[in-house]
Formats: C-alpha cells, sequence, structure tokens
C-alpha cells in the first residue's frame, strides 16, 4: 500500500508572503496534497492574493473555513469588548473590499470539515 503524504496548514489570515513561503517548503518536501485548514483571509494585507493562491494550486485536496472566516461572512457582531474582537470587526469591512463579490461567495462555499480517508479535518 503506498503511503500518501499530505501537509495541513491553516491560518494563513491574509499572509501571502507566509502562504508562499510554506508552500515552496512544501513543494521541497515532496508532498502528494494538501489540506487548508481554515482562518483565510481576515487580518493580514493580502487576503484577495491568498484567494488567488489557493484557488489555482491544483494540489490542494480541500480547503474549509475557519472561525474568522465564518465571522466575516456572518458579519458577525461582538457584545464583548475583547481587543481581538474589536480589532477583527475593524477589519471586516476593509477585507471585504480587497476580496469582493466574487471572493465572498467563495468563501461562503467552503466546508467546515475535509475528510480524507480516515483522517477527519477541522479548523
Amino acid at each position: 500500500m503506498r503511503r500518501y503524504k499530505l501537509a495541513a496548514i491553516s491560518d494563513i489570515h491574509g499572509n501571502a508572503e507566509a502562504l508562499h513561503a510554506v508552500l515552496q517548503d512544501i513543494d521541497r518536501q515532496g508532498v502528494d496534497g494538501i489540506v487548508v485548514c481554515g482562518d483565510l483571509v481576515v487580518y493580514c494585507p493580502q487576503p484577495e492574493e491568498v484567494i488567488a493562491v489557493l484557488q489555482e494550486r491544483r494540489d490542494i485536496r480541500g480547503i474549509i473555513s475557519g472561525n474568522t472566516d465564518r465571522y466575516l461572512i456572518e458579519q458577525r457582531e461582538f457584545s464583548s469588548t475583547q481587543v481581538w474582537q474589536q480589532e477583527l470587526l475593524q477589519l471586516f469591512g476593509w477585507t471585504m473590499d480587497r476580496i469582493g463579490p466574487s471572493g465572498m461567495t467563495w468563501l461562503r462555499s467552503l466546508e467546515k470539515t475535509y475528510r480524507f480517508e480516515d483522517v477527519l479535518f477541522v479548523h
């Protein structure tokens, strides 16, 4: 039985530079496939590039949404005054402007889990 070498990555948060570095390392290691486990676009300055890279990679087997992806889709309101929650709210409009309607539609299409053989991936 052939062993399948799979990489799991997550928490990209719109950081395309870090994503490129991780993907280069994955390519060097000869991985058979990649699963992306959410938190894709909110926080860092390149959410549209992150989406483009993830959509064009042919070795990605599955992409799931993370909590910040779902918060963006839902336009979640937080009653708490925790700093991270208030920062997140401030970034929603900016992120949506960058990724546009097509990016939002793509995010909405993502599942919350992905199964590969007997492994279940979640955020």
